[in-house]
């Protein structure tokens, strides 16, 4: 049994270090990852990256407040299915979408993937939709077009919702772990037995 890996950097931002740690001085410049897992029961993608609005005008796609925190570096090409394609693999034939979280820079391609199935932790999405979204200093690193993209996977059935640990696919082909972060309730991570 063959199974592959592919390492993917879907764009950088850059931004304070102060805006990642209080009290941080500095600026970091951080790469967009995403990875696709090819396994003999099929194809997995770890995260979607940004979405392309962000190459050409960041703020028409989220507003003044996070084009006034990151820079972004991020050109045509980038986007996750430009780099699947690059490397002969069709963004239609991914199986399955695990997001890690629903930040703008790990779920802004729900509609590149149009046959996979999505996977989230349930937490992630009563964070993104509950009340805490109404305070201007948690909403800021989500976008509403990508919850709603998310939100339109679940009621097409192709979203599906995991609360801790839980083999995605039969036989547990991508297995995913979820542990607790200052970030969110419960992200996820993904693991693939070999």
């Amino acid at each position: 049994m063959t199974i592959r890996l592919f390492a993917m950097t879907s764009g950088y931002v850059t931004t304070s270090l102060g805006n990642l740690m209080e009290g941080a001085e500095g600026e970091a410049e951080l790469p967009i990852p995403c990875y696709l897992i090819e396994h003999p029961k099929g194809r997995m993608l770890f995260d979607t990256g940004m979405h392309p609005d962000c190459q050409s005008d960041p703020a028409r796609r989220y507003g003044p407040r996070l084009p006034s925190m990151f820079q972004f570096n991020y050109k045509p090409g980038d986007e996750v299915s430009a780099k699947l394609e690059a490397i002969d693999r069709d963004p239609a034939k991914v199986d399955l979408v695990i997001n890690s979280h629903l930040h703008f820079d790990h779920a802004g391609n729900f509609p590149a993937f149009p046959a996979a199935r999505f996977h989230l932790q349930d937490f992630e999405m009563g964070y993104a939709t509950g009340p805490c979204m109404a305070d201007h200093n948690q909403n800021h690193f989500f976008e509403p077009d990508d919850i709603r993209a998310a939100l339109g996977a679940l009621y097409q059935g192709r979203l599906q919702f995991h609360r801790g640990d839980a083999g995605i696919a039969s036989g547990s082909m991508f297995p995913s772990l979820a542990v607790p972060s200052g970030a969110h309730p419960l992200p996820q991570i993904g693991r693939a037995h070999v």
